[in-house]
C-alpha cells in the first residue's frame, strides 16, 4: 500500500498529547521523518567509526542532509575546513567522498519515497536536498541506471506482479 504523503503534508500534523499545530514543513513530517531515518542513522553510525577531526563533518552532513544549500564548499566553511586535505581524509575514512556521500544518502531517500508515496517526483526532489530536478534525475540515474519517473513505475509493477502472484 502506498502512502499519499502529498496530500498528508497539506493538513496540520498536531503534536502527540498537545493542542497546538506542529510545522507543516515537509522535514517533519512523520512519514519523511520514516524513509529518512535509515540515512541519518547510517551518517551517525559512521561518525561512531571515523577519526575525531572526520566527525563534526558527518554530524553536519546529518543536521543539513537535506537541505539545497548544503555542499562541499559550505560543509567545509561551516566545519572550519581550510584545504582539502581533510576531504582526502574524508574519503579515506567513509570510503568516498563528501558530495557522493551526501548524494547517495539523498537518492536513498528519496527512493524510499518514491516506493511509499504518491508525492510527484519533482517534490521529492525539492524534500531531498535539489532545487534542481534535472540534477536530482541525473544523480538517481547515477545510483540506480533508471530516470526517477521509470523507477517508481518498475516499483509500482512490481508490487501490483506480486500481489496477482498471490
Amino acid at each position: 500500500m502506498s502512502l499519499d504523503l502529498h496530500s498528508e503534508l497539506t493538513r496540520p500534523v498536531y503534536a502527540t498529547g498537545n493542542d497546538f499545530e506542529a510545522t507543516h514543513s515537509p522535514l517533519y513530517h512523520p512519514k519523511f521523518l520514516h524513509a529518512a531515518t535509515p540515512a541519518l542513522r547510517a551518517i551517525f553510525a559512521d561518525a561512531g567509526r571515523v577519526t575525531p577531526p572526520i566527525e563534526p563533518l558527518l554530524h553536519h552532513i546529518a543536521e543539513n542532509l537535506f537541505d539545497d544549500a548544503l555542499n562541499v564548499n559550505q560543509l567545509k566553511r561551516a566545519c572550519g575546513v581550510r584545504n582539502n586535505s581533510m576531504m582526502t581524509v574524508f574519503r579515506y575514512e567513509v570510503g568516498e567522498t563528501p558530495a557522493r556521500y551526501i548524494e547517495r544518502h539523498r537518492i536513498e531517500t528519496a527512493a524510499r519515497l518514491i516506493d511509499t508515496t504518491q508525492v510527484p517526483v519533482s517534490v521529492i526532489a525539492d524534500m531531498v536536498g535539489y532545487a534542481d530536478y534535472s540534477t536530482f534525475a541525473r544523480a538517481f540515474r547515477r545510483r540506480y541506471e533508471i530516470a526517477p519517473t521509470y523507477y517508481r513505475e518498475r516499483q509500482r509493477q512490481a508490487t501490483t506482479d506480486t500481489t496477482s502472484q498471490q
